[in-house]
């Protein structure tokens, strides 16, 4: 996702572009890397809360040179950032799937 003035941006900057005023905790390291952007609200619910879970893409480039995404799941009431591996297996697989949450075009790859 780009910020304003076009520059990428880290998990915690681009939930409080979309969500102003609104900041999460998270405590991977790849958060904090650019170009994270917003997908859209995703079908699994805050395992804490029940609130339906935020979904952040971040593209990323294997050794192998292909392209991926990491997914990053923002809890607006608990202000908690998830990976899909803490949800059950179901609601990971709901996730992943969804083609509600596949972005229209992609930023650019980030090694």
């Amino acid at each position: 996702m780009d910020g304003r003035g076009g520059e990428l941006l880290g998990l915690y900057e681009a939930v409080a572009e979309v969500f102003p005023g609104t900041a999460v905790v998270g405590e991977w390291r790849r958060l904090e890397k650019p170009a994270w952007f917003y997908v859209g609200q995703t079908n699994a619910d805050c395992p804490t809360c029940g609130l339906a879970l935020e979904g952040f893409r971040r593209p990323y480039v294997t050794s192998a040179n292909v392209q991926y995404h990491y997914w990053a799941l923002a809890c607006l009431e608990c202000r908690s950032v998830l990976a899909p591996t803490d949800l059950d297996t179901s609601l990971r697989k709901a996730v992943y799937d969804s083609s509600d949450l596949r972005p229209q075009s992609l930023p650019p790859a980030v090694e």
